[in-house]
């Protein structure tokens, strides 16, 4: 690994290049998710797939929280939930 990796906005390291032993080595170390995408950048939650799946679909360079989000758009999360099922016909699991 280059120790000259420079340091991402979300506190992540990122290497210059992307091989695939570069990502076996990465995901070793970040335990298999990359360390940008672990906690929102605002309220340092640790983040789920449903918070990253979200800041995608609503085009967020880094992603943030389920809370964060509806709280930027004046929402509860409950009305955040049916709204993005109805526009985008996205929805979390069961279990969240």
């Amino acid at each position: 690994m280059e120790k000259d990796w420079k340091q991402g906005n979300g506190g992540g390291f990122f290497p210059p290049y992307s091989s695939g032993k570069d990502r076996r080595v990465l995901a070793e170390v970040t335990g298999g998710m990359a360390m940008s995408e672990t906690e929102c950048r605002l309220c340092s939650k640790r983040l789920n797939r449903w918070d990253r799946r979200l800041s995608k679909t609503l085009a967020y360079k880094q992603p943030l929280c389920e809370a964060c989000i509806a709280a930027e758009y004046d929402m509860e999360k409950k009305a955040l939930r049916a709204r993005m099922e109805r526009y985008f016909d996205i929805r979390p699991c069961q279990g969240i």
